[in-house]
């Protein structure tokens, strides 16, 4: 079955060329979209997986920026020092 309920949650499950993709929803409709659109994705060859984490170094800094350093004293000193990384690595500012 594409879509069951666990606990309080309902996953979706789609298994492609040997390969099983999951994620949990807190309703049984956004699960049943997430599988359909995945299906059809994955068969179409478009499918990108979004788990919300960075998959290049420019997104990593950001989201270390974003989650751990926003609203703290260290923030600017932080960002200088990531633009600074990313200087180095040839990558564009933030």
């Amino acid at each position: 079955m594409p879509v069951t309920q666990r606990g309080s949650a309902w996953q979706a499950q789609v298994n492609h060329k040997g390969q099983r993709y999951r994620k949990d929803f807190s309703s049984r409709e956004e699960a049943q979209r997430w599988h359909d659109e995945t299906k059809k994705a994955l068969v179409e060859g478009t499918f990108e997986k979004d788990d919300g984490k960075p998959r290049i170094f420019r997104e990593l800094l950001k989201y270390t920026l974003e989650h751990h350093w926003q609203g703290t004293a260290s923030y600017e000193a932080m960002k200088l020092q990531c633009n600074v990384w990313l200087e180095v690595s040839t990558a564009t500012r933030l």
